[in-house]
């Protein structure tokens, strides 16, 4: 009798243990999951698609006051002044080499931050935010990013169009490393 009641305890524990192993394999599935997709923002530049990784994104502007700096890259528009700190703005198509356009009222300052670089870059629109998975991307096996490689992550289809991922760190370091 003693051991029917001893082995009633523990089934009581056992079936705690296996809940709590479920839950943790739960949870451990759920962040697997999460881990696998990324937010982009999608923008626009001379009517193609381009995506940054949202956690490399602080804020999306309209276009300020820039003041113009001589003797600069010509991709380098100026200095803007965001809540007191001054950040310089680069006309991203201008630095891909996609050629250059007015701004429009479309038009939009993406404030993006690496590595504690913080820089305004002038795109022609900001189109949506997206969630997608990691494994939607694909990688680049035509030259048509040939001029841009270095900066370009992979491309993706969405909406009948492609998006293409753009390494922000790489760009950032670039205009740095170009103005030292």
């Amino acid at each position: 009798m003693m051991e029917n009641y001893q082995e009633q305890a523990q089934a009581p524990q056992e079936t705690l243990a296996r809940l709590e192993l479920l839950q943790q394999l739960k949870e451990t599935e759920v962040a697997e999951t999460e881990a696998a997709a990324i937010q982009l923002v999608v923008i626009s530049l001379d009517g193609d698609l381009y995506g940054i990784k949202i956690l490399a994104v602080r804020e999306i502007l309209k276009i300020p006051h820039i003041t113009r700096l001589p003797c600069a890259p010509d991709y380098i528009i100026g200095v803007m002044s965001v809540r007191g700190d001054v950040h310089a703005v680069v006309n991203l198509k201008n630095f891909l080499h996609l050629g250059d356009s007015p701004i429009t009222s479309q038009s939009r300052i993406i404030m993006v931050e690496t590595e504690g670089l913080v820089t305004g870059m002038l795109i022609d629109a900001m189109v949506d935010i997206i969630h997608v998975p990691e494994t939607s991307f694909l990688p680049l096996s035509d030259n048509t990013y040939s001029a841009i490689q270095e900066y370009v992550e992979g491309k993706l289809r969405w909406n009948d169009e492609f998006i293409t991922l753009l390494r922000i760190e790489t760009i950032i370091q670039n205009i740095v490393v170009d103005q030292t």
